[in-house]
């Protein structure tokens, strides 16, 4: 299944149901704390001023809203800066965009596979960069030629880093800089892209500082907590995690976890609950 356009497309129909059905957004703007008032949620303070609301739904990644937009550490349970200390996290995401100036005979999806698939794994959890990182390349002009100008293509190649609890994981432009040029290198070792280095017209990317700091991921853990035993299901937080009455929680270090459709479904669970609270 694939929505023409990707999944910019359902963020696009998503907002325009919403304006439809009277909401409002607003952009550019900061929300500094959720105000809180006798272990209710009243709404949220932005850039200084206070908007009363019925209730809050946070979407904002579970740690970074509890270590930021929570003022007084009484509202935040047993999520103290301790506990999210103590807790793990998942790995980090280096994404490469490329807009290629000539078509390229590839599928839709691949995963590209290490060849000691076990050290790639540990490396992530070490702090250490692989040497041979297995990763994620997607082709979506393949079946969508809306995405490019024709005859050109996109390449989107998405690869596990570490997270960056450890400071040396700090990406800087060195850093950046030696990592794309490793991961061009490896794209132009797969049979049919040899020749990848010179028709590359576009290029971007996101470094796990640029989750840290535009999405607010903790530790930039692109896929939020680690789904370990003990930090699933039941024991992840839920969408009413905290003994605050008229606040809920959505996103990736939610119950159930991580990933688009997983999230979705934590959106789905956190809006059931406001129902069940809240009926017409």
């Amino acid at each position: 299944w694939y929505i023409k356009g990707g999944m910019y497309a359902m963020a696009k129909a998503m907002e325009k149901r919403f304006l439809e059905l009277g909401g409002k957004i607003v952009f550019h703007a900061n929300v500094d704390s959720i105000h809180i008032e006798n272990n209710v949620a009243k709404g949220l303070v932005v850039e200084n001023k206070t908007i009363l609301s019925d209730l809050v739904l946070c979407n904002a990644d579970f740690p970074y809203a509890l270590s930021t937009l929570f003022k007084e550490q009484k509202t935040r349970g047993k999520f103290t800066d301790k506990k999210l200390k103590k807790m793990e996290y998942s790995s980090s995401s280096f994404v490469i965009y490329l807009g290629l100036d000539k078509k390229y005979p590839t599928t839709v999806h691949q995963i590209r596979y290490a060849k000691d698939f076990n050290k790639n794994i540990n490396d992530l959890f070490a702090s250490e960069i692989p040497s041979d990182p297995s990763f994620y390349l997607y082709s979506p002009t393949q079946i969508d030629s809306s995405l490019a100008p024709e005859g050109k293509e996109i390449i989107y190649i998405l690869v596990p880093v570490p997270n960056m609890e450890d400071p040396s994981m700090n990406w800087d432009k060195s850093m950046t800089d030696t990592f794309i040029a490793s991961m061009i290198d490896r794209l132009a070792s797969i049979p049919g892209f040899e020749d990848i280095r010179s028709h590359i017209e576009v290029q971007d990317y996101y470094t796990p500082q640029t989750f840290k700091q535009q999405f607010n991921l903790h530790n930039a853990a692109t896929f939020g907590f680690k789904p370990t035993l003990l930090q699933s299901n039941f024991f992840r937080p839920q969408a009413k995690a905290l003994k605050i009455k008229n606040l809920y929680f959505a996103g990736t270090s939610n119950h159930p976890g991580a990933g688009i459709p997983i999230v979705m479904q934590s959106a789905k669970i956190a809006v059931a609950s406001i129902k069940e609270d809240h009926p017409l």
